[in-house]
């Protein structure tokens, strides 16, 4: 992995799950900065990965090669710099897509959660516990 170094830690595991759920499903990644394709229809994950966060947000285009061509199966709007977990910002709502999006979906949810999650200060009668 060679992401930027001012790319979030919360936002690589996310992202990660999204690359690693494409390329396992036999997608090429396209991404975009904003201005220009970095990247185009490629499974090379040293590559995808150093051109995501390169400005505030990212797009990733999935397709899947077939007979020579590349079938879109949809896209990743990807907003860099905010909280971590809510990285993915859209996407296109399909079966196919949603599949693909679930392991990273459930894994922003457990990295919401967490850190949301506080913890009282001992002596105010909560003794600590994190709630």
């Amino acid at each position: 992995m060679t992401y930027p170094t001012n790319t979030n830690a919360t936002e690589i595991q996310i992202i990660d799950a999204i690359i690693t759920s494409a390329l396992n499903d036999g997608l090429v990644i396209s991404v975009y900065d904003g201005e220009v394709w970095t990247v185009s229809c490629s499974a090379d994950r040293e590559a995808i990965t150093a051109a995501i966060a390169t400005s505030d947000e990212t797009r990733l285009a999935l397709r899947r090669p077939v007979d020579g061509k590349f079938e879109r199966i949809g896209g990743v709007f990807l907003v860099h710099g905010n909280d971590g977990h809510d990285v993915i910002a859209d996407h296109t709502d399909s079966p196919a897509m949603n599949a693909i999006l679930a392991d990273a979906n459930a894994l922003a949810d457990k990295l919401e959660a967490h850190a949301n999650r506080i913890t009282l200060t001992p002596g105010w009668g909560f003794g600590g516990q994190t709630v």
